[in-house]
């Protein structure tokens, strides 16, 4: 699901911990901490060595790299938020701006279509690790 009105990448909470641990590597999810909203924080140093995702929509895969979804908190970059939040089992999976931030999206108000395409610049970065599973 496309949605402009959730800020992050979202997950049904049975696969939201899968989702994290698919981004960020045991070493540097134990430098993390949830904060209140629910959502993690982590010294933006992890971007370093956190891993791409890559979103398959029909057929064509879109990535989502680090630095797209670990956003600083402070004009330092000291802590970063890791744009991931859960949501309740019986939701699907949301993109959010998050995602949205790294295509130009072309909604068809006549029709339940939508056309995506990577934004410039993306394909020079580093390929994902791979895709999630289902």
């Amino acid at each position: 699901l496309l949605d402009s009105g959730t800020s992050y990448l979202a997950a049904p909470a049975s696969a939201y911990q899968q989702l994290v641990s698919a981004i960020l590597p045991a070493e540097e999810f134990k430098q993390c901490t949830v904060q209140p909203t629910g959502v993690y924080e982590c010294p933006c140093s992890v971007a370093d060595r956190a891993r791409s995702l890559e979103v398959l929509v029909g057929g064509q895969a879109y990535p989502v790299f680090p630095n797209d979804f670990l956003t600083p908190l402070d004009s330092w970059a000291l802590s970063c938020v890791l744009e991931v939040q859960q949501l309740q089992d019986g939701m699907p999976f949301i993109l959010g701006d998050t995602f949205l931030r790294t295509v130009a999206a072309v909604f068809d108000s006549s029709g339940p279509r939508i056309g995506l395409a990577r934004r410039r610049g993306t394909r020079d970065r580093e390929p994902p690790a791979g895709p999630l599973p289902p």
